[in-house]
């Protein structure tokens, strides 16, 4: 009888193990029901009785086993299975072929893989449909012609990287793959070259190598490193055997020969030359410098004097554990020793990322299964690390700086808070809401703002959300609701914070981290006078929402006095009604090519059928539409008025200061809208600002906001 990929990775999991195997290995490791397995065993008994072997047995409690003597038959038979007595799985199938198509010396036919994989050409054509998207994701596409049959074009960095994959899939993942296939990857990997017909030889000269390049670089390197390296240098030697050389961008040689790791892959290359007759082109040292920059380690020398280049990235890491402990509502005890610790484990990340080195980890499917929460609180973390790079980080680098920050975690004997996922509800449009969830966010770190929904929409749907912000009084529901302003006042900062602290569990160090106004104030009047009360609780209430930005990077989002200029800004004593004042407040707008009419008519069509929700605190009017329905770019103007101007009848829906607002998207004007929020948060600055009619003194305040 035949045995199938499941059977044979049962048995070999038999074999491989010291001592019994649980039934809950089984079924966990390979992904199926308890009746499957049994199953399986059961057709794994019949294949050992064809042989007068004795078959798998169970020992309640504790699992599945093999006798002495059927361990050791079937261990020679599992060997000794050919082609023709052993089913590939699709995966296993996969793999092979797109082995054969990265490595064949000569032509690839159809033929060629229907012999290798024993399958029909329907099959192989299936298959072949899955690799070739799977090459197209990273960047390779598989060509078929008449003559020459299959190959494979794109970049010689990226067909090493896949290479390197399969084999680390095959060779070092815990996944038990077959004997058999592991045989015919190696037969594969020698084809028409007797030099490299010992595989297991070739992989522990390499990795020789590899240990000796430690020593000199007085680092040491992950056990599962130190064998990627060596399939990664049997790369490099097999691709150059085949004529194929990888390009390096001649600035990246210089950086890189600056390095230290430069001079360690000049010896490597030596050492390959040597054993292989070859000849090492710049460009592979260059590469090889690379990997080596990008190797996970578990130790290395920090070094006295450090490049700029990681000098930033070293402050890059300490605002990542500064976000960590924000969202995370924690206060690591050692921080200091955590951040030279994360640096030593980040600068390999840094590398691998810069020059686009292969990480194959499967912990990362795992950190995700088993601690989502660590897992999505560094995912909110690294966006210093990103802005750093220009690139984001894929989901198994966000896993290895998880398992770093989920283990201090548990080293400090502490756990995350419990989040809570809250929902505003606004009736004021995108760009008020927009203000009140940049508010919310750096007010209260541990609430993740799922999203903004009008009233109408909130009342008339179910929302999986533990909290409610909202601009104006709705229906409760199930959701405990807090009404605020859109513009927060330090009485509203002070109510956030202490309706968020009641509905959460909170630990002492997250108390600790974002203490109320009240609290602060309370321990400033016990030992001192105060003289300047209102001052100071402006300067605390800064203090308490400040995003820390030591190592922010720019974003390329226009300030506030990049769009509130001289000419965009105007004094008049009074309108007739509000649609006056909007059109007004939008001329300069439409003088400058921002919007068209269009979006004047869209603003003042809103007002009519939502109400005199532009309103958005005493005096202020902040008028805006849909992108789409007029925006030509970015814009904002300033209208003062010296008499308010009236959205309603209602005394609080009177305004003196008009601003228009031309979004693009839901981006690009954040900057300035939250720096206009802080302006007009500021209640002696708002009080200037409706009684100045001077441009200068009106400049003088906006420059100095668009500064924060």
């Amino acid at each position: 009888m035949t045995l199938d990929e499941r059977c044979t990775q049962i048995i070999t999991m038999l074999l491989n193990a010291d001592t019994y195997v649980s039934i809950d290995r089984l079924t966990s490791q390979l992904r199926v029901s308890k009746r499957t397995v049994y199953y399986d065993v059961q057709k794994i008994n019949t294949w050992l009785d064809e042989y007068k072997l004795d078959p798998v047995k169970r020992k309640y409690g504790k699992g599945y086993f093999l006798e002495e003597e059927s361990r050791k038959v079937a261990s020679r038979l599992i060997g000794k299975i050919s082609n023709f007595q052993y089913i590939y799985s699709q995966e296993e199938r996969i793999i092979l072929i797109a082995f054969k198509l990265l490595t064949s010396e000569s032509d690839v036919f159809m033929e060629d893989l229907m012999e290798l994989t024993m399958v029909s050409r329907a099959t192989v054509s299936n298959d072949l449909k899955q690799i070739k998207q799977f090459f197209l994701n990273e960047n390779l596409k598989v060509n078929f012609l008449r003559y020459t049959g299959y190959k494979v074009n794109g970049k010689e960095e990226n067909k090493r990287k896949l290479l390197v994959n399969y084999l680390t899939e095959i060779m070092t993942t815990k996944k038990e793959w077959n004997i058999l296939i592991d045989k015919q990857i190696q037969l594969l990997f020698h084809e028409n070259d007797l030099e490299m017909k010992d595989f297991s030889h070739h992989i522990n000269r390499m990795m020789i190598i590899t240990e000796e390049c430690e020593k000199e670089l007085s680092i040491e390197l992950t056990d599962e490193m130190v064998h990627l390296l060596a399939l990664k240098l049997l790369v490099i030697v097999k691709r150059l055997k085949l004529g194929h050389r990888i390009q390096v961008d001649a600035d990246q040689q210089v950086v890189l020969r600056s390095t230290k790791e430069y001079q360690a892959a000049k010896n490597i290359a030596k050492k390959l030359q040597r054993a292989y007759n070859l000849q090492i082109p710049s460009n592979e040292i260059g590469f090889i410098t690379m990997n080596l920059l990008g190797s996970k380690v578990n130790y290395f020398e920090l070094e006295h004097n450090q490049s700029q280049e990681m000098k930033r990235l070293y402050l890059t890491v300490k605002g990542i554990v500064q976000d960590f402990q924000n969202y995370a509502c924690v206060l690591f005890q050692e921080v200091e020793q955590l951040e030279v610790s994360l640096f030593k484990h980040l600068k390999p990340a840094y590398y691998r990322v810069k020059y686009n080195v292969s990480l194959r980890d499967g912990n990362s499917e795992s950190v995700q299964r088993e601690f989502p929460e660590i897992f999505k609180l560094t995912k909110k973390s690294i966006g210093r690390f990103e802005e750093l790079l220009g690139a984001p980080i894929n989901d198994s680098e966000v896993a290895y700086i998880a398992m770093h920050l989920g283990g201090w975690l548990q080293r400090e004997g502490k756990k995350p808070v419990q989040r809570k996922k809250a929902l505003i509800v606004c009736e004021n449009g995108i760009g008020t809401s927009n203000i009140l969830w940049g508010q919310l966010e750096k007010l209260v770190a541990a609430v993740d703002i799922t999203g903004c929904v009008s009233r109408r929409q909130y009342e008339s749907k179910e929302y999986e959300v533990d909290l409610v912000f909202a601009t104006s009084s709705v229906n409760k529901k199930r959701h405990p609701v807090l009404i605020v302003n859109p513009i927060l006042t330090d009485l509203d900062k002070e109510a956030v914070l202490s309706f968020v602290n009641n509905l959460s569990e909170f630990s002492k160090d997250q108390q600790m981290a974002t203490p109320t106004l009240q609290a602060i104030m309370n321990i400033v009047r016990k030992y001192t006078s105060v003289i300047h009360e209102k001052e100071l609780i402006q300067e605390l209430s800064s203090l308490l929402t400040l995003d820390d930005s030591t190592t922010e990077i720019r974003e390329e989002r226009p300030v506030l006095n990049e769009l509130l200029t001289k000419e965009t800004i105007q004094n008049q004593s009074k309108v007739d009604n509000w649609k006056e004042a909007i059109r007004l407040a939008s001329e300069p707008l439409l003088m400058n090519g921002s919007i068209t009419e269009e979006y004047v008519d869209a603003m003042i069509a809103n007002v009519e059928e939502l109400g005199p929700y532009v309103v958005i605190a005493p005096d202020i009017a902040l008028p805006h539409a849909r992108p789409e329905c007029g925006v030509q770019k970015i814009g904002m103007s300033l209208l003062r008025l010296e008499e308010s101007v009236y959205f309603s009848e209602n005394e609080k829906h009177r305004a003196r200061l008009i601003v228009v607002l031309a979004a693009e998207d839901n981006e690009k004007h954040l900057k300035a809208l939250s720096q206009l929020s802080t302006m007009f948060s500021d209640e002696g600055v708002l009080e200037n600002l409706i009684n100045s009619n001077n441009k200068e003194d009106i400049m003088k305040c906006i420059n100095k906001y668009s500064a924060m």
